[in-house]
């Protein structure tokens, strides 16, 4: 069939930093609302943007597949190859964090060795804070460090994970393993975290918590990529995918805003899935395929190019989303009093001064890079 040929000869990159640029505008988006004095109706769908990072965990494990299928490397290799590429982005934004609560305990008469938090960011440097459920180290040492912590324990499994899928030992398993492994890895995950919950409150799975962020919570959307890459050699698109996608992202929606007491145990992997199923429908439609990969008119142009420096933007972004919009609203305020009206004037100069932002440092961690490589 052709589609079984598809991934491997199209050249898809194009569409892969498409959906890195709608993850990313997602992610900023719930960051953007925080500071601002919104309603529910206001805010509602900024705070569906956190779902962005299921995005990307589908898109990381997607791209290794493609790796992995031409040429499995050792463990080894692999984790050298996958940390060095975060390594010089993640430790950069390290340093500009401590360097920026350095400044700010200056500035207030704070104890300068309790913001540095030296603990934390020994953790945070060796990307170990994905296993430290206390003391914010998690997520606090760098604002967003979670997703880094996480993605590591993922890529570090991910050989494991790889092999187990593509194992053509049983005929059985190797015709229904696009269904029956997410399956039992979102029921194995999903178990494990409602068990959780109830052996300490602190590993109860609430939104943004710990056990949320954790990568036993976000093992399904990782690997429901492994899903899209069989899925995508083995199958034809069908015209119900863009129904199942949109059913499984009204029942996230459903789970996410009801904020049900185990619905953060399962939105990830429906958001995940609704992806999954969306993108198959999106690389086997031509006209779309093309007009998206080809970068064919300015809109997808400008999301492309947030998704090519997605990472780095992603480290970065929370001082323009945090502190910028903290600075402008002390002056605007006393002005006019309508945080719904600032929200609307800032988000766009906030996603121009992000872009900005996320090209320098962008291109700062690339010129490191060379020089290390040199």
């Amino acid at each position: 069939m052709e589609s079984q040929k598809s991934v491997l000869v199209k050249d898809s990159r194009g569409l892969t930093d498409f959906f890195k640029g709608i993850a990313i505008l997602l992610v900023i988006l719930v960051h953007s609302r925080v500071y601002f004095d919104l309603s529910f109706a206001q805010s509602a769908v900024q705070r569906f943007g956190q779902m962005g990072c299921q995005i990307f965990f589908v898109l990381s494990s997607y791209g290794l597949c493609h790796s992995f299928y031409k040429r499995i490397p050792t463990w080894f290799a692999h984790m050298k190859k996958r940390i060095s590429k975060l390594a010089v982005g993640f430790w950069g934004a390290i340093l500009i964090h401590v360097i920026y609560r350095i400044i700010t305990a200056v500035i207030s008469g704070g104890n300068i060795l309790a913001a540095i938090d030296v603990p934390g960011v020994i953790i945070n440097a060796f990307f170990l804070n994905g296993f430290v459920p206390f003391g914010g180290i998690n997520n606090v040492v760098v604002r967003g460090g979670w997703y880094v912590g996480t993605t590591v324990i993922l890529y570090a499994i991910f050989p494991l994970l790889f092999k187990f899928y593509f194992s053509d030992k049983i005929k059985v398993w190797q015709k229904y393993r696009f269904a029956i492994f997410p399956l039992v890895v979102f029921l194995a995950t999903s178990v494990v975290v409602v068990i959780a919950g109830f052996v300490h409150p602190v590993f109860l799975c609430s939104n943004n918590s710990f056990v949320y962020f954790s990568f036993v919570n976000q093992l399904t959307p990782f690997a429901l990529g492994i899903v899209l890459f069989d899925i995508s050699r083995r199958f034809n698109s069908s015209k119900l995918f863009p129904c199942f996608s949109l059913v499984l992202l009204m029942i996230s929606a459903i789970l996410f805003y009801g904020e049900y007491k185990y619905s953060f145990v399962f939105c990830p992997s429906f958001v995940a899935a609704s992806f999954v199923f969306f993108y198959l429908y999106i690389l086997n439609n031509k006209m779309t395929y093309n007009g998206i990969n080809e970068n064919k008119n300015v809109i997808v142009r400008i999301i492309s190019r947030f998704g090519k420096i997605s990472f780095s933007i992603y480290l970065i972004h929370s001082f323009i989303v945090y502190d910028f919009s903290i600075l402008c609203l002390r002056f605007l305020r006393p002005v006019y009093n309508n945080d719904f009206l600032w929200y609307l004037i800032l988000l766009p100069i906030e996603y121009c001064l992000i872009y900005v932002l996320g090209s320098i440092y962008n291109k700062c961690v690339s010129r490191i890079e060379k020089t290390r490589e040199t």
